[in-house]
């Protein structure tokens, strides 16, 4: 389970061995990219009001989140979250 720190200027993300720490605007975004549900990065951008495109792009690099394939979708269908 990935673990999110955030302090007055920064957020550390700590996942899958890996520590990152990004400006604490990203806090709002890594929360949706890290709930464990698939996300539209449109949607993100949406509700949070940053481009959520580089944080993710990070988080793929990483190895820490995937990209959603209509198999990995398909898992999600009518799943509550």
């Amino acid at each position: 389970m990935p673990k999110i720190e955030i302090d007055d200027k920064t957020v550390t993300l700590t996942a899958a061995g890996r520590h990152i720490t990004m400006d604490n605007a990203a806090g709002p975004v890594l929360k949706f990219l890290l709930s464990g549900n698939p996300v539209n990065l449109d949607d993100v951008e949406e509700k949070t009001g940053m481009d959520s495109r580089p944080i993710a792009s990070v988080l793929l690099r990483e190895g820490i989140c995937a990209e959603v394939t209509p198999e990995l979708l398909a898992g999600y269908q009518g799943v509550e979250s």
